[in-house]
Formats: structure tokens, sequence, C-alpha cells
């Protein structure tokens, strides 16, 4: 059911995702959600902020009909298929090559993380007037931002997402619609 929920995150360390980063990521829609502790300055979880997986013994684990992904050479794996069949319940749907369009809430999910993770405080900005912009003092190192500060920014941005109100599922959060469905 399309509720616009997250159901999980991960991130990749290479250009290309391998058949284990895809198995890293299945795996936890099948264990409880535990937030990160977070250590970055001023990065912080909303109160009731979390994926499905982390809600309480009374709701029900989500049931897997049908698991979309695209062509890529990670998906086509026979571990990745027999982890969405045998594990999962679900039929593998791969769609149409180059047609995005099948998928839309996964690039959507991805549209989110590159307009809100795009340009960090204290990195090259998107102009040259930009307020994110290194102060020139700094101007000589190149812009740092740590793997944990950019793994607990997208954790933060994904699990607030399933907690704000969506105009396309008329105002009610990812996380309630679940709840009902």
């Amino acid at each position: 059911v399309g509720t616009g929920c997250y159901l999980a995150g991960t991130i990749a360390l290479t250009p290309h995702p391998t058949a284990t980063d895809v198995l890293v990521l299945l795996e936890q829609l099948l264990q409880p959600w535990q937030p990160l502790e977070l250590v970055t300055p001023g990065l912080s979880y909303h109160a009731e902020a979390g994926f499905p997986s982390a809600l309480d013994e009374a709701f029900c684990r989500p049931a897997f009909g049908l698991v979309r992904l695209d062509n890529a050479l990670a998906h086509l794996s026979h571990q990745v298929r027999r982890m969405v069949c045998d594990h999962l319940r679900a039929t593998c749907n791969f769609g149409l090559a180059k047609n995005p369009k099948t998928r839309a809430f996964i690039e959507q999910a991805f549209r989110k993380l590159n307009v809100d993770i795009h340009r960090f405080p204290s990195t090259t900005g998107s102009h040259p007037a930009d307020p994110l912009r290194e102060p020139a003092r700094l101007q000589k190192e190149p812009p740092y931002v740590s793997l944990r500060a950019l793994e607990e920014a997208v954790s933060i941005l994904l699990v607030e997402h399933n907690h704000r109100p969506l105009a396309n599922q008329g105002a009610v959060t990812p996380m309630e619609q679940m709840h009902y469905q």
C-alpha cells in the first residue's frame, strides 16, 4: 500500500551498491529499528521519529507482497532474490529499464535526500554568495563532512519524514497511514 512511509535506509560506500549493500538494507526491514547515537552537534531526533519497525508489539509488522527494484546488477543477484522471495515472502518486480516512473516513491526519496543533504554548512555552497559557503579563512582546506555526520543526517531526514503530514496522503503522516492500513 502506498503510504509514503520510509521503512529503512542505508549508505553504500561505493559508486555502485553491491548485493551486500542491498541485503543490509533488506535485513533492516526484519529487525526492530534502533536510533543512532547522535554525536554531531545540532542534530537530534524528534521525540516520536522512527521507522515502522520501531513500533511496539501491537503493531503488526508489514507483509511484503511486491518489492520494486530497478535493473541494477546488485538487485539481480541470486542472494537478493532469495532474500526477497524466501525471507520477505514477496515477489521481485524489476520494472522496465530506464523507467523510474514505476518507482515513484523511491525516486521521491532520492530527490528529498538530494535537496536536503546536497549542501551542508561548511562546504562549497550552491553559489559564491551562499551563506552556507565555507568562510574565506578556511578555504585553503577542502570541505569536510565526516561519514558519521552524513549517516546521522540521512537517518534523521528519513525517520522524520515518516511523521510529517503529506498533502498527497490527505494531510496524514506516513506513520498514521501505516497504522490505518
